[in-house]
């Protein structure tokens, strides 16, 4: 019983990480192409707060529960899938870290420019281009981490 009810945190905690990182992408992806700051500081604003709401807990809940599956399963975290899986998680991790702080500056710059009725600069606009490809990334890192928790190669 304590593995199936630690699988299903596991799991919902993932829905929720990727969920929220996909739903997030694409919102401010698509509201970045309007170049309106009068749209795009709300959205960015929702967006940095879903990070901290919702991503953050479930990029902790993910490998304890994780840990622990496998833990009480007898699987060495550091043999096939299980390491394979945790190095695109430290992958998808690390690239949200980075995107967390591009994020940051990029709702500074959208709150300076939407207060003062200023266009948005380029320098918004090349943060937000290596945002998308950091989105790439752990877009990609979790599709990998998918594949080895459900087929376990």
């Amino acid at each position: 019983m304590l593995y199936s009810i630690i699988k299903m945190i596991h799991i919902i905690s993932s829905t929720i990480l990727f969920g929220t990182g996909v739903g997030s992408a694409f919102y401010l992806f698509m509201i970045n192409r309007s170049k309106n700051v009068e749209i795009i500081y709300p959205v960015l604003k929702l967006v940095v707060l879903a990070d901290l709401v919702f991503t953050t807990p479930a990029v902790f809940i993910q490998p304890l529960t994780g840990f622990t599956l496998l833990y009480l399963a007898g699987i060495s975290p550091f043999s096939g899938w299980p390491l394979y899986s945790l190095i695109f998680f430290i992958i998808a991790g690390s690239t949200w870290l980075f995107a967390v702080r591009l994020q940051l500056k990029m709702r500074t710059i959208a709150k300076n420019a939407f207060e003062l009725k200023i266009d948005l600069s380029k320098r918004y606009f090349v943060l937000a281009n290596y945002w998308c490809c950091l989105g790439v990334v752990a877009f990609i890192s979790m599709m990998g981490i998918f594949y080895f928790m459900i087929f376990k190669p």
